[in-house]
């Protein structure tokens, strides 16, 4: 199997390096947690985009979360004021897979390996074989988790996503730390101490991200984000960089 990421790293020479910036399940409050990753696997949207797809387990409760790295042309940057940025979710992921096992995106190794994941035609989890990132399978991982509220969205009959009254409540991975040291890819790479960590918990922990359309009334409970679950042969999908 080849490198899906081939051109990754070819794409992102001369773009901006990620700063820090504060900026049925029960769900986590908003804190920094230690976890291991049960498995990380890639899929594609419809529309071509592909996706880093997490189960992460904090103290055996089991966090799942579909992360796009690529838009649907396949590209991992964008352009803003004249700036060339990797996509936030690339940033993310290229984050977790640099603070825990020292390679970027790119250089990572794929195998193909059936994993459960959830068809929602056929309500139920069934067997799918999917590019595995093996290395990063069993891995331990610090992450800043947030919890947050927003508006569940579905398609209107244009094809489009649009807010819906009923209101979600999720956790998603908010930043990335090194296990050992507590530093950020900022401050990895700079070599500088692990400062970021510390001033985020100061100003997010313990607090829940209003993201709901405030123009929609709420007129439905609060529920978790939708359940997708993966359980668990040598080559990278994003080619060597």
């Amino acid at each position: 199997m080849s490198n899906m990421f081939g051109n990754a790293s070819n794409e992102l020479a001369g773009s901006e390096k990620e700063k820090d910036v504060l900026g049925g399940r029960s769900l986590l409050p908003t804190n920094v947690y230690d976890g291991l990753i049960d498995v990380a696997y890639i899929t594609t949207s419809q529309a071509g985009a592909k996706a880093f797809n997490f189960v992460i387990n904090f103290n055996n409760k089991l966090h799942r979360e579909t992360i796009y790295v690529t838009n649907r042309e396949g590209g991992v940057t964008y352009v803003k004021d004249g700036k060339k940025y990797p996509l936030p979710g690339y940033s993310l992921v290229n984050a977790i897979t640099k603070l825990t096992i020292g390679k970027e995106i790119p250089n990572l190794v794929f195998e193909p390996r059936l994993v459960k994941i959830y068809n929602f035609d056929l309500k139920k989890e069934v067997p799918v074989e999917v590019p595995v990132a093996v290395e990063l399978v069993g891995q331990a991982v610090c992450l800043g988790i947030e919890h947050s509220r927003e508006n569940k969205r579905v398609k209107d009959q244009a094809g489009n996503y649009v807010d819906t009254p009923e209101i979600r409540e999720s956790n998603t991975i908010a930043r990335v730390f090194h296990v050992k040291t507590g530093q950020t890819v900022s401050e990895y790479d700079s070599q500088k101490p692990a400062e970021f960590k510390d001033l985020w918990l100061k100003e997010f922990k313990d607090k829940t991200r209003d993201r709901t359309n405030k123009a929609i009334t709420a007129t439905a409970a609060p529920t978790g984000s939708p359940a997708a679950t993966p359980s668990s042969g040598k080559t990278s999908l994003f080619g060597g960089g």
